[in-house]
């Protein structure tokens, strides 16, 4: 427990140490913000590919997650609705207007009014690891896989990693 724990603070500060810096990849005419979700997803993967390698038999450790959809947020918009309907009384027609929320700092800093987060949900992962072999590592394997990211045992697939 106490590895997985140092492992998780080191993944924290690489994250942190990530946003510090990722900025620098508007000047390669890369969005940032899509730069900086791969970035994250790569150094999740390789932080439970570490942790997994920990497991006695397990050897060296490979990880890749399948994705049933990425994060996903919900902004705050105003609705306006209008409906106008003929004068003899024949037809009525609606339109909506919609306008995101929008948040100022006071100092030319505006925002999107965030109402909630959905976070990436798995569809499954593929484990290669040299103790495949082993009913015992494949088994601690896939439960830590389950605790990790909620995935049944059937959409864990685990196989040796080739030499």
């Amino acid at each position: 427990l106490r590895v997985v724990d140092s492992q998780w603070m080191d993944h924290l500060d690489a994250m942190d140490q990530l946003r510090t810096g990722i900025g620098l990849q508007s000047y390669g005419q890369k969005n940032p913000l899509v730069e900086y979700k791969y970035a994250a997803y790569d150094m999740f993967q390789q932080m439970v590919a570490d942790s997994l390698s920990n497991i006695e038999g397990a050897g060296r450790v490979e990880v890749l997650f399948s994705l049933e959809s990425g994060e996903e947020a919900v902004y705050a918009s105003d609705v306006n609705r209008s409906s106008q309907t003929a004068s003899d009384g024949s037809s009525t027609s609606e339109s909506y207007q919609s306008a995101m929320s929008i948040l100022s700092d006071g100092s030319y800093g505006e925002s999107p009014v965030l109402l909630t987060s959905r976070y990436p949900t798995f569809r499954g992962a593929v484990v290669l690891c040299d103790g495949a072999d082993n009913s015992a590592v494949r088994l601690a394997v896939t439960q830590a896989i389950s605790a990790l990211c909620g995935l049944s045992s059937d959409r864990i697939s685990i196989s040796k990693i080739s030499q």
